[in-house]
């Protein structure tokens, strides 16, 4: 980006490039450290790597920073995947991975709130994408839990029913 200070001034922006070096760095890291077997090259990208965000601490804090400007602002997870956030000028979008993602932080933390609104926004968009980025099945199974867990189990028992037309013999579903 010519300006990285704005570039990363968007949350959105912000997660998606923590998510980069969080989750995705190790897969291409493990991936060259496979076709070279220099040990000096394994030591300059372990010494590189030291420094990189990291999935337990940074990567869950992206995305609760999220969810708590969401909540601050009133923010639909719509208008934020579009990277339509008040007094940033940068532009920003979201895949169905990165709404997945966001679910799934918000899920294992135990906020189902945030999880049914993620979750049905990367349906959402899922729907819309060329090359699929998630599975509707996973997304159907958190989403599925997570409504029964607020108590709406009329709705999770008809998003169950939704994942076994996808995955009939699944058996959590």
């Amino acid at each position: 980006s010519k300006d990285p200070v704005a570039h990363l001034g968007n949350i959105v922006n912000a997660f998606k490039f923590i998510k980069k070096f969080s989750m995705e760095w190790s897969q291409i890291v493990n991936t060259l450290v496979l076709s070279n077997n220099s040990n000096n090259f394994c030591s300059d990208v372990d010494d590189i790597t030291q420094h990189f965000p990291t999935v337990e601490e940074d990567y869950t804090g992206s995305v609760t920073a999220m969810l708590r400007l969401q909540d601050t602002y009133a923010l639909e997870p719509s208008d934020m995947v579009q990277g339509n956030l008040p007094g940033v000028k940068v532009p920003a979008t979201m895949s169905a991975h990165d709404c997945f993602e966001v679910a799934r932080v918000s899920y294992f933390e135990g906020d189902y709130y945030h999880t049914v609104q993620w979750m049905q926004e990367a349906l959402k968009l899922l729907e819309s994408e060329d090359s699929k980025t998630i599975s509707p099945a996973d997304a159907l199974d958190y989403l599925s839990y997570a409504t029964y867990m607020q108590g709406n189990l009329y709705h999770a028992k008809n998003l169950t029913e939704q994942w076994l037309q996808l995955e009939p013999d699944h058996s959590r579903a």
